[in-house]
């Protein structure tokens, strides 16, 4: 007597609904939260498939010994399998579509998982470029403070003796155009304006030290 076909596998009805909502253990925002969502459920229909298929197999099986017995006349029309009918195909047809579509779910979600692997490692190496350029800045700038204190000790050391400097206005002005002596007069009008904003703070820190 030829085994009667199995229903379908009760770990395909489980998994039906994998590609939709899933419970969420992180943020709606947390992209690193999703991208494991969707790892989970992809996991979880590979499992579903591989049972499957290993019923689909076994299923295979007990057909083609059915078709070898057939084919040596070991059965007869009257005792033909009720496995044979038209139930049967009508089973490996469902099993086959849900197979494909199963598949083809799994595929999106291994894609949508890598497109968001890849942001999140873009993000990681913006934040890092980002790091390294804000550190560079800083060493820049202190190096550019060091130089500018030097260079403010030197004039005031220097201008001590000039009676003509009695305003801290004044005296600010000196030096700023001093910094910029390899620039005319004319560069340094047109400029002022930005270059007293920039270098005036820097000219502060530097008397009080």
């Amino acid at each position: 007597q030829v085994p009667s076909p199995p229903i379908l596998p009760t770990a395909m009805a489980a998994t039906a609904n994998v590609a939709g909502p899933l419970d969420s253990d992180g943020g709606a925002d947390d992209p690193l939260a999703e991208v494991r969502r969707e790892m989970k459920g992809a996991e979880e229909t590979v499992k579903a498939l591989k049972e499957a298929l290993q019923r689909a197999e076994a299923r295979l099986q007990e057909l083609r010994v059915t078709e070898r017995r057939l084919l040596n006349g070991a059965s007869k029309t009257s005792d033909r399998s009720p496995s044979l009918s038209g139930k049967s195909p009508v089973n490996l047809g469902k099993l086959g579509s849900w197979f494909a579509k199963r598949g083809e779910m799994l595929l999106q979600h291994v894609e949508a998982a890598d497109e968001r692997e890849a942001a999140l490692r873009a993000a990681r190496e913006r934040k890092l470029e980002q790091k390294q350029v804000k550190a560079l800045q800083q060493e820049a700038d202190c190096d550019s403070a060091a130089v500018v204190r030097h260079h403010v000790h030197q004039f005031l050391a220097a201008s001590e003796a000039d009676s003509s400097v009695t305003v801290e206005g004044d005296l600010f002005m000196k030096w700023l155009r001093d910094f910029h002596s390899e620039y005319d007069d004319v560069w340094f009008e047109q400029n002022l304006m930005r270059i007293d904003l920039a270098f005036r703070p820097m000219f502060e820190d530097a008397m009080r030290l």
